[in-house]
């Protein structure tokens, strides 16, 4: 045999070997179950900080004009404006609590009904009592577009 048929033969062995290893490698995670775990979220992943404006329904008003500022060290400004009813805002201020999941924040410190929002990509969805996304013909007329 040659030196050149010797490499050959050599590389042809560890080239079976290599994907021999990896196949088997990969079945082994699949009879696991093994999952990979993606660790961005909202919070780490996502630009969220900024203002967000929209027009949220109302049960006895025109609409309620939201305007909720996030900032990076947690903290929040939340402006209402009773459309119909007022023309002044009503203001809260106070802290961001984010879930373990990163995903979604609960508004500390309101004076008003306790809100919370799932974070998406320069948008806000607010959640009801549940934590839970608003679903069906009004889902659209729950979200704050990010503005700034």
């Amino acid at each position: 045999m040659t030196l050149k048929q010797i490499l050959l033969f050599c590389f042809s062995i560890a080239g079976i070997l290599a994907v021999n290893t990896s196949c088997a490698y990969i079945a082994s995670q699949q009879a696991n179950n093994t999952e990979i775990i993606d660790h961005h979220t909202s919070q780490n992943a996502l630009d969220w900080a900024g203002i967000y404006a929209g027009t949220l329904p109302c049960a006895d008003c025109a609409g309620i004009a939201t305007t909720v500022i996030l900032q990076y060290d947690n903290t929040f400004e939340l402006q209402m404006i009773y459309e119909g009813k007022s023309t002044h805002p009503f203001v809260d201020r106070g802290q961001i609590e984010w879930d373990k999941a990163g995903r979604t924040i609960r508004l500390i410190g309101l004076n008003t009904v306790p809100m919370q929002f799932q974070v998406g990509e320069n948008i806000l969805f607010l959640l009801d009592q549940e934590g839970q996304r608003i679903h069906g013909a009004l889902a659209p007329y729950y979200l704050l577009p990010k503005i700034k």
